[in-house]
């Protein structure tokens, strides 16, 4: 494989690896802006496209996992969904935002002109350590050091969260 060999291919529009890598790399800074990282949650309400899979590398990238959300599911499911997951931030379409807008989530519009325009103001280089914090290669954490961590304390089940009553 070289970087300028075909990487991705989604109807009529091709990336070669290198454009991957720096999409990949501009999104997860975006990401990491917004609180991606490890033992976080980035929720992924895009349709089957290129920047779906750009969105879900920039996701692993951060060491952050990521919660699928099927459009085809009914926006209360999706709501729930995202209210139990808790995720730092929504990544979506325009044409699929409005399947979301009951949801309690910071969102990112990928398709939107403003932040279109500044995903491209982004650096595609490589992610640095510093960038990346625990989750860069090398990183050892010391086993006798009590871990922090930064992520809010687990809470009591939602009132909305799955019953049969609530069952699609």
């Amino acid at each position: 494989m070289q970087p300028n060999d075909t990487a991705l291919v989604f109807g009529k529009r091709r990336m070669t690896y290198a454009d991957l890598d720096g999409e990949i790399n501009r999104m997860a800074r975006l990401l990491i802006n917004y609180g991606a990282g490890p033992e976080r949650i980035v929720a992924l309400g895009l349709p089957r496209s290129v920047d779906m899979v750009v969105a879900l590398f920039a996701v692993l990238r951060t060491g952050a996992a990521y919660l699928p959300l099927e459009l085809d599911h009914p926006a209360e499911r999706l709501a729930v969904m995202i209210d139990d997951a808790r995720p730092v931030v929504l990544l979506t379409t325009v044409a699929a935002s409005p399947k979301f807008d009951g949801a309690d989530v910071r969102t990112i519009v990928i398709d939107e002109p403003d932040t279109a325009a500044r995903r491209l103001t982004i650096s595609a280089r490589a992610l640095s350590a510093s960038e990346l914090g625990a989750f860069a290669p090398g990183h050892r954490i010391d086993s006798t050091t009590p871990r922090t961590s930064s992520t809010p304390p687990a809470r009591p089940a939602s009132p909305r969260a799955w019953s049969p009553d609530t069952a699609a």
